[in-house]
């Protein structure tokens, strides 16, 4: 279905709205009346609630809007100023709003506790009236924190929500799972602040969480977020001190607040000095600003049918100018899109399964080390899988022939390699491209391995999706060791003809064995998050097929073969999933992390550490990214390059006497290769590491001086002098990459061999955390790592120095990272 629905959505309004009011002063005498043009017969409407504007010159604007149902005020206990609190009453909503400050809990307010707050009640009268009582925070009574109700409206209707510049707790924007959103145009231009210019907010999809939709506002904001908004239209907007609000709603709007300002605990974010929106820890994964998450913001879902446009802008706090001062920054306008896979394929949601098995190695399951260790893996996002195998009808609509030993219009294709495999996912993201059904950054694919064992377990832990044993009415295979019979089989079967696993999925057990993207390795110890393996010659299989017997079918049996070869036992099947870069051989997947830049180790021996790794600060590094295991070869240079610069000469040894420039200009060359390939995502690029890529993956999760420890000896790398045993280590050159043990990533040669250039050029490090810093603008690039020539000092993980760009020598050379653009 293109529309997505959920359980709740507008009452009917069986007659039109009717209101009255019980006006009430604060303690000065003086009340505001709340007023609302309400539009009949329209299903439950009520357009804007406005405030008479007679006491806001001696109070803050409204802080709180707070909604009843079921019980006029006579009904209830009077509170004072504070107005009638009914004990039977429902309370619908608690709406915050203010210039100064914010809260969703209406127990802020020390004149009104939270103990009068009246109960919940799951059912409400056929025709509810609507309370709505407004507070102001009240400056002119010294020590007053919350004072005044101005007045009260209720109504005799089903309604459920107020359209006006708020949010009402409990009804929530839902995205569903694969929701695609584009951003688009921009409308009601902001107003320029204190800096002399406007708060720039701007949109990304596919770089965030949750909804995958990333908010960023940069340029000219002076001080504090106070909050996103959204709403499914634009007005003319309404000026709010300084700026336009182009939210306000109207009989048919819809308006969500996001966020509230405050401490880091609560806020999504702060400006820095340039006024530009930096992230707090646990509130976005990719850069700054705010990742939209899946529930607007919680609680009681709304639908987003597919092809709405919803709009967004962010309130915010001119402090230069007063502290209550409001503005807002442009509006931007996004269009949500359910594209549909094509017929056949199931969504299959994210989550955490532990991969692999630790079952005996005899029989039944002839378990073996290459299923193991078992360990914890993260599907990060949903994605679609074919709800069987490729058919030969399939296959040959796309491909025009039919390679299969055994014919059947609806049996597997079989007779194909893992290239013919890769060949029909291309072929398929192409049409489906072609005829506008792909949402940008995502393709038709083989699943990765751990995509596959994922979706074959459908949430099982046993060692076969549909219990601890296969029998031969379960899926079409050879023999079972549980009956221990044979199941008689001698080719392949109609797909779905046996029942499906509990994501709706047909023949994960038998029938054809099936490819998998990733090349073969064995798996590493610890959690990970969407593995992707490549590198090696051979490519994974899975499931087992017609020929097999029980163990092979197994939902952790995994097996290799060469990509180009195929017989009639294997198949395949896809998913559509985002883009899978495919990085060059020898490449090892970083993970996304954060840890303690810099060092505060002793000035003198051993260390000799300095001040320009100081202070130590905390960065996160947003997205995983890809790197060289080893610094990039003189054989691999000379390939792409056509010439060798370096000065000891030998196709394994690390390609040294190579500037920045040099290093650059050979990542700019193999971007252009692999993108000519078809092996690189939009978005991707092979280039030198960040500075702080490059120290995040030597330590590796060490925290020592360096990913060996808190001492370096001869033994752990390629340097020259050791500190810590006080010795020489007689090195004379460069070595053969590879020659020392890997840090926990798999990085080789983080220590010595040749120092290793990085993308940023020099400068101090700021004080205070920060999310992938990349550093532009001076002289001097950085280089890292120590190299044959140096001493265990300069060796160090935190240990940084810097050269002119166009300057070489036989002691630096560098790796690549393949990451998303780096854009200054």
């Amino acid at each position: 279905m293109r529309g997505i629905l959920f359980g709740l959505t507008h009452w009917v309004l069986p007659i039109p709205l009717r209101g009255t009011e019980a006006y009430l002063t604060d303690s000065e005498g003086i009340g505001d009346v709340l007023q609302g043009p309400w539009v009949p017969g329209r299903g439950a409407r009520c357009c804007i609630l406005g405030v008479s504007t007679h006491s806001t010159r001696r109070y803050r604007q409204y802080l709180e809007l707070i909604l009843f149902i079921n019980e006029k005020p006579e009904n209830g206990v009077s509170q004072g100023d504070e107005g009638w609190l009914s004990e039977h009453a429902v309370v619908f909503a608690a709406v915050v709003r203010g210039s100064e400050y914010a809260s969703h809990k209406v127990n802020r307010c020390s004149e009104y506790p939270s103990h009068h707050l009246p109960p919940h009640k799951e059912t409400l009268n056929p025709s509810p009236t609507l309370t709505a009582i407004r507070h102001n925070r009240n400056t002119a009574v010294p020590g007053s924190v919350c004072r005044t109700t101005s007045n009260l409206q209720y109504l005799n209707s089903n309604i459920i929500m107020l359209r006006f510049e708020i949010i009402v707790p409990g009804v929530a924007l839902a995205l569903a799972c694969g929701a695609f959103a584009q951003t688009g145009t921009t409308f009601c231009a902001a107003n320029n602040n204190s800096t002399g210019a406007p708060a720039a907010l701007t949109g990304a999809f596919g770089s965030g969480v949750g909804s995958d939709l990333h908010l960023d506002v940069g340029s000219g904001v002076p001080n504090e977020i106070g909050f996103f908004l959204v709403g499914n239209e634009v007005t003319s907007g309404v000026v709010f001190t300084s700026g336009l609000n182009c939210l306000v709603g109207t009989g048919t709007a819809q308006v969500f607040r996001y966020s509230v300002a405050g401490t880091d605990a609560i806020s999504v974010g702060r400006f820095d000095s340039l006024g530009v929106l930096q992230n707090l820890v646990g509130t976005s994964l990719t850069g700054t600003g705010f990742d939209v998450p899946d529930m607007i913001p919680a609680g009681i879902p709304f639908p987003i049918m597919s092809g709405d446009t919803w709009h967004f802008q962010l309130w915010y706090r001119d402090t230069a100018v007063a502290p209550s001062n409001s503005n807002f920054s442009n509006g931007l306008s996004v269009i949500f899109d359910y594209s549909l896979p094509v017929e056949g394929m199931v969504l299959i949601p994210a989550g955490t399964f532990s991969m692999g098995s630790d079952a005996m190695a005899g029989d039944p399951y002839y378990n073996s080390s290459s299923q193991q260790p078992v360990h914890d893996v993260t599907i990060s996002q949903d994605f679609w899988m074919g709800r069987h195998e490729v058919t030969q009808t399939e296959y040959s609509a796309l491909i025009g022939s039919n390679p299969s030993l055994v014919s059947g219009a609806k049996r597997p294709v079989e007779q194909v390699s893992w290239n013919d495999a890769v060949a029909y996912c291309t072929a398929l993201t192409a049409q489906e491209k072609a005829l506008g059904n792909l949402p940008v950054g995502y393709e038709y694919r083989l699943p990765t391995e751990a995509e596959w064992e994922y979706a074959c377990r459908a949430g099982t832990t046993t060692e076969f999706n549909v219990g601890a044993d296969l029998y031969c009415a379960d899926a079409r295979f050879n023999y079972s060791f549980h009956g221990n019979s044979s199941c008689g089989s001698s080719s392949t079967v109609n797909v779905g003809s046996y029942p499906a696993n509990a994501f709706g999925l047909h023949d994960m057990h038998g029938n054809v064995s099936e490819w998998c993207l990733d090349t073969y390795s064995s798996y590493s110890v610890g959690a990970v998050t969407d593995p992707f393996v490549t590198g090696g010659p051979d490519r994974v299989f899975r499931g087992g097929s017609w020929a097999h017997s029980s163990d092979v079918c197994r939902s952790a049996g995994r097996y290799s073969w060469i990509p180009s070869n195929s017989n009639g036992r294997v198949g395949f099947r896809v998913v559509l999933a985002p883009e899978h870069t495919l990085p060059v051989a020898g490449m090892v997947l970083i993970p996304a992390g954060t840890f303690s830049m810099g060092s505060d180790a002793a000035a003198g021996v051993p260390y000799n550490n300095n001040s320009e790794q100081q202070p130590v600060h905390d960065v996160t590094i947003s997205q995983d990214f890809w790197m060289g295991e080893h610094e990039v070869t003189q054989a691999e240079y000379s390939a792409l390059i056509g010439s060798n610069p370096s000065y000891n000469s030998g196709a394994n040894l690390p390609v040294e006497q190579v500037s920045w420039n040099d290093a650059v200009a050979y990542c700019t060359a193999l971007t252009a290769q692999e993108m000519a390939l078809g092996n690189l995502s939009a978005g991707y690029e092979y280039r030198l590491p960040t500075e702080a890529e490059w120290e995040y993956a030597c330590r590796a999760g060490t925290t020592t001086e360096f990913n060996v420890g808190a001492d370096l000896y001869c033994a752990d790398a390629r340097f020259n002098y050791s500190f810590h045993a006080n010795s020489s280590c007689g090195t004379s050159g460069t070595i053969d990459i590879g020659n020392y043990p890997a840090n926990a990533f798999g990085l080789h040669d983080m220590h010595g061999n040749v120092s290793e250039w990085c993308l940023d050029t020099y400068s101090s490090y700021s004080a205070g955390a920060a999310t992938d810093p990349f550093v532009t603008g001076g002289p001097d690039r950085v280089f890292r790592g120590g190299s044959w020539a140096h001493s265990s000092d300069v060796c160090r993980s935190a240990g940084r120095y810097s050269w002119i760009p166009s300057n070489s020598n036989g002691r630096v050379g560098f790796r690549v990272v393949l990451a998303p653009v780096l854009v200054p």
